[in-house]
């Protein structure tokens, strides 16, 4: 077998590869490697098959790199997919709610024109009806007001009519009284008894007469005041409504032009209820409660002197009468009677 003869060039690739080595150049020797050249080739071997399981490794981390880099695309996608599913939503729900919220206001000013129209068309009857209430209202106090003083002057007169007729009854029992016992006296000292007897009475109902007309003048001039006062606080309280009436019915003309629906609504309610208050102020403050108690204690008064003049009266009589019977006996009862007793 011919001797292996390496070329320059395949002991170069060899040198590169796998490090020096060492030759004997004798013409019918072969080459042989050393020990050291060994190592070194088991050396690069390890570090070549370190090298390759670096190079798997580092191919299986890429494709785990590019795996996970490819799944947190898909999941960002997916992310984003839902962010946009959800903003579309969003966005056709607002859609919706505008839509909706702009049939409504459409409706709504549809249905304030409307009212707007209805409550602008009434308000014009509705003045003048107010206006002529208030007119009326005027009219009616004024007329009562003439009525009531009527009937109080009417009442008055035929109550001093009575009194009349009823004084000049008892003048004329106690006149027909004193012949009676005229007759019935026989001596100058009996003559005499009857007549201050006659005279005691006569002084005794001039004195309950006077006392009670002064009593009934008091009170007539009490509950006359009492009507001038009520008549002077009701003409305010009319003046005070009517000026409250004429401003709710004003504003409610002023509040009907503005054509909204919550004007032109809360305008007829509004003026509905200022237009109550104004009467129930009107109604309080012309109720004739305290008056009516005024009055009361007035004509209770009078009433007690009436009854305290006749007390003193009768108490004054039978005195009289006493004396009469011991000068004249068998007598008959004195005059009783009371013409001012219901007088008022």
């Amino acid at each position: 077998m011919p001797a292996f003869k390496p070329s320059f060039t395949a002991l170069l690739v060899a040198g590169l590869l796998l490090g020096p080595v060492s030759y004997s150049y004798a013409e019918d020797v072969t080459p042989t490697p050393s020990s050291s050249s060994e190592t070194q080739i088991k050396q690069a071997e390890k570090e070549q098959e370190a090298a390759k399981k670096t190079a798997e490794k580092a191919t299986e981390a890429a494709k785990k790199a590019s795996e996970v880099a490819r799944k947190a695309t898909e999941k960002q996608a997916e992310t984003a997919k839902k962010a946009a599913e959800k903003a579309a939503e969003t966005a056709k729900k607002a859609e919706e709610k505008r839509t909706e919220t702009e049939k409504k206001t459409t409706e709504l000013k549809a249905k304030a024109e409307k009212v707007s129209q209805e409550v602008c068309t009434k308000i014009d009857s509705l003045v003048t009806k107010r206006t002529s209430e208030q007119a009326n209202r005027k009219s009616v106090f004024s007329t009562r007001v003439s009525e009531n003083a009527t009937e109080v002057t009417n009442a008055r007169t035929k109550v001093d009519t009575e009194l009349k007729e009823k004084q000049t009854e008892f003048a004329t029992e106690l006149a027909a009284r004193k012949e009676k016992l005229m007759a019935k006296a026989t001596t100058a000292e009996q003559k005499a008894a009857v007549n201050t007897f006659i005279t005691s009475v006569s002084s005794a109902q001039a004195t309950r007469k006077a006392t009670i007309e002064a009593a009934r003048g008091v009170m007539r001039a009490a509950l006359d005041q009492i009507r001038i006062d009520r008549k002077t606080a009701t003409e305010a309280a009319l003046a005070a409504r009517e000026t409250e009436s004429q401003a709710a019915l004003a504003k409610l003309q002023a509040d009907c032009k503005d054509g909204t629906l919550p004007t032109a609504e809360t305008a007829r309610e509004n003026f509905k209820q200022s237009y109550e208050q104004a009467k129930k102020g009107f109604e309080t403050k012309t109720s004739d409660t305290a008056d009516k108690e005024k009055a009361k204690g007035i004509t209770q008064a009078f009433a007690a002197t009436v009854e305290s003049a006749n007390k003193t009266f009768k108490a004054s009589v039978t005195a009289a009468a006493a004396i009469l019977k011991a000068a004249l006996p068998a007598t008959e009862p004195e005059p009783s009677k009371s013409p001012e007793a219901a007088a008022r």
